[in-house]
C-alpha cells in the first residue's frame, strides 16, 4: 500500500497547514523533485520506490503545504503526525498512512503490524539506517534521582538549549522496562521510529554486559536489509578504536507504551522551538 496523507488534525492537536505546536520531530525524510528519499550516515540517498506512489503523495504534502514547488526535509511520528520544514518555521501537514510495505530498498523499518515481543527480549540490532539525525523521535529515561528533583518521575524528557522539557504523559512501563534491559546507565536516550519502533543507541563497551551477540546480529541484518549493513559498516569505519555505539531494537510503542507516542507539552516555548536537526 502507498503512502498516503490525510487532512486530519495531529495528536497534538494541530490543523493541517498549521505552525507546529510541538516543534520537528520524528523519522526523518526529504523530497526533492518527484523523488522522496532517506538519507544514511555516509550521506547517500536511498529514494522510495517506486516513483510514481512518492509521486503522488509529493502532491499531496505540497497541496498541504500550500506550496506546488516544496521541496526538503519532512518528519513522521509513529501514529502518522508529519511536519515539514519551510522557509521560516515547520508546518503541521496531515497524518500520513504508512501501510504495510518497505518501500526503502535495503532497508526494513518493521513495516506492517508488529511482531509479538519474544519472551526475555533483548536488544537487536537496527536494520534502518545508523543515522542519529534520520532514525526518529528523540527522548531520554532519566536518572530516577534526578527526575524525582524535576518532579518528573514516570515522564521522559528532552534536553535542549540547555534546559529540560518532559512528556505530559507518564510511561513508567517504558521506563521499568528499559532500566531492566540497560540497568548499567543512568541517563537512557531513546528514538522512536515512525513505525513505532524504540531504538537505543548503545556503546560497545556495554555490549558484552548486555549479552548482545553483535556479529551474529550483524550477519542477520546484513543478509535481510544489505543497505543497513552498509550504514553500520559506515559507522564502525568513522569511529575511533573501541567507541564504535550501534543502533538497537529495544521495543515497540505498543509494547511498552500503549500505542502512543510521548504527549508533548505543546504550551511549553521550548517544545514549539525544538528542532530535531539543531541538536
Amino acid at each position: 500500500m502507498a503512502w498516503n496523507l490525510s487532512p486530519q488534525p495531529s495528536d497534538s492537536g494541530e490543523p493541517p497547514g498549521s505552525e507546529s505546536t510541538i516543534g520537528f520531530r520524528g523519522t526523518r525524510f526529504s523530497v526533492a523533485g518527484s523523488r522522496l528519499y532517506l538519507t544514511d550516515y555516509s550521506g547517500g540517498k536511498t529514494y522510495y520506490e517506486p516513483d510514481s506512489e512518492a509521486a503522488a503523495y509529493i502532491r499531496q504534502v505540497r497541496d498541504s503545504v500550500g506550496d506546488p514547488a516544496w521541496s526538503g526535509r519532512f518528519r513522521i511520528r509513529y501514529g502518522g503526525d508529519t511536519y515539514c520544514k519551510v522557509r521560516g518555521g515547520v508546518l503541521y501537514v496531515g497524518k500520513t498512512n504508512l501501510g504495510d510495505d518497505e518501500n526503502f530498498p535495503g532497508y526494513s523499518f518493521g513495516a506492517g503490524p508488529p511482531p509479538p515481543p519474544p519472551p526475555n527480549s533483548s536488544p537487536t540490532l537496527y536494520s534502518g539506517p545508523h543515522n542519529h539525525g534520520q532514525v526518529g523521535e528523540r527522548w531520554t529515561i532519566p536518572e530516577s534521582g534526578f527526575a524525582a528533583r524535576k518532579g518528573a518521575i514516570g515522564n521522559v524528557g528532552i534536553k535542549a538549549s540547555g534546559s529540560w522539557t518532559w512528556s505530559v504523559s507518564k510511561h513508567q512501563h517504558l521506563i521499568n522496562s528499559l532500566r531492566s534491559m540497560f540497568g548499567l546507565e543512568d541517563f537512557i536516550r531513546i528514538y522512536i521510529t515512525c513505525y513505532g519502533q524504540i531504538i537505543r543507541p548503545v556503546q560497545e563497551k556495554f555490549w558484552n554486559a548486555y549479552r548482545i551477540p553483535v556479529e551474529e546480529q550483524f550477519r542477520e541484518v546484513n543478509g535481510r536489509a544489505p543497505a543497513a549493513g552498509r550504514s553500520i559498516r559506515e559507522r564502525l569505519s568513522r569511529a575511533k578504536p573501541g567507541k564504535t555505539t550501534f543502533y538497537f531494537v529495544c521495543g515497540h510503542v505498543d509494547d511498552l507504551m500503549s500505542g502512543r507516542v510521548p504527549e508533548v507539552n505543546s504550551r511549553n516555548s521550548n517544545s514549539r522551538l525544538f528542532d530535531e536537526d539543531g541538536r
